[in-house]
């Protein structure tokens, strides 16, 4: 048996990439594909659903990237993406079977969260995690109507998803004032001012806040991150992404008081101040240094990675 789920869901879905509809269909069609393969891994002898913690996030981010690529009209560019995560189960051992299971069912999780989400959310999760990341060029950007910072407040966690621009430090601090219940700021951004980062993290840090990455973390992003008092990172790893401080698109100096300015805020915030000023001025304003995770546990830029420090 050779179950191309994926394509199958695909099929039911492509006619009406817009319907919500047809999403919930193709959602109901892939969970009751997940329960035969999990009944098709138990009579291989696999004891019980789970096949480990390794594999709780398996082909999250091809999933994240597949899905939104059809919900935006981008089907054309993650073709390969879905054939990469294709699973012959012909003759798969139990375990096998199982990770298949699992993979599947991350595809239902992501799908159900992404259709709760509107096309501004989802338009903005596809630049920050997907454009320039599994084979999709850096053209497949989408402009954004409006650009400034959204967010959400879910129980005691802020999720914020935008740019670090003017204002940006005014915003986050009226919505934490608001909700004094919030422990932890999730973060993903494309970056922006240094001085607006410098200002969040600040008051980030003052009120005994933790932060995560919810999406991946770039530029004066990073600078945000490690305000908090805790700094999470949950597989399957957002990226936290670094570059030159630039002005008007240009690389400022490396002895501009600037980069002055944001050792004396890295140090005062517990980081290996060397290694983030290194990782600041590794990479020109036109591409990124992501740096492995264990490197960001061992600067103690991340406090906590899933599975790999704490």
């Amino acid at each position: 048996m050779r179950l191309t789920y994926l394509c199958a869901i695909a099929a039911i879905i492509a006619p009406f990439s817009a319907s919500a509809l047809s999403w919930r269909d193709a959602i109901e069609a892939n969970e009751r594909r997940v329960e035969e393969l999990w009944q098709l891994a138990e009579s291989r002898g696999l004891p019980g659903r789970h096949v480990g913690n390794l594999y709780n996030e398996w082909h999250a981010k091809e999933h994240t990237c597949s899905i939104l690529g059809r919900m935006l009209g981008k089907a054309d560019l993650i073709t390969e993406i879905e054939q990469s995560t294709e699973t012959d189960v012909s003759q798969t051992t139990d375990h096998e079977t199982g990770i298949a299971a699992q993979s599947l069912s991350n595809w239902t999780y992501i799908a159900k969260r992404l259709l709760e989400d509107n096309k501004a959310e989802r338009i903005r999760e596809w630049n920050l995690d997907c454009v320039g990341h599994l084979g999709i060029p850096n053209d497949a950007y989408i402009g954004e109507e409006n650009t400034q910072t959204f967010y959400s407040v879910q129980g005691e966690t802020l999720r914020i998803m935008g740019d670090v621009e003017a204002g940006f430090s005014d915003q986050i601090k009226a919505v934490i004032r608001a909700n004094p219940n919030i422990k932890t700021v999730a973060l993903g951004s494309g970056g922006g001012s240094v001085a607006e980062a410098i200002e969040t993290g600040l008051f980030i840090r003052e009120n005994g806040l933790s932060t995560t990455l919810w999406n991946n973390c770039y530029s004066a992003c990073t600078i945000v991150y490690i305000g908090g008092v805790k700094r999470d990172i949950w597989s399957p790893y957002p990226d936290l992404s670094f570059h030159q401080i630039s002005r008007n698109g240009a690389a400022i100096p490396f002895d501009d008081p600037a980069y002055y300015r944001l050792a004396a805020y890295a140090t005062v915030m517990g980081v290996d101040m060397q290694t983030f000023i290194g990782l600041t001025m590794s990479a020109p304003p036109s591409s990124f240094t992501t740096p492995h995770v264990d490197d960001l546990c061992a600067a103690k830029i991340a406090t906590w990675v899933q599975r790999r420090c704490w």
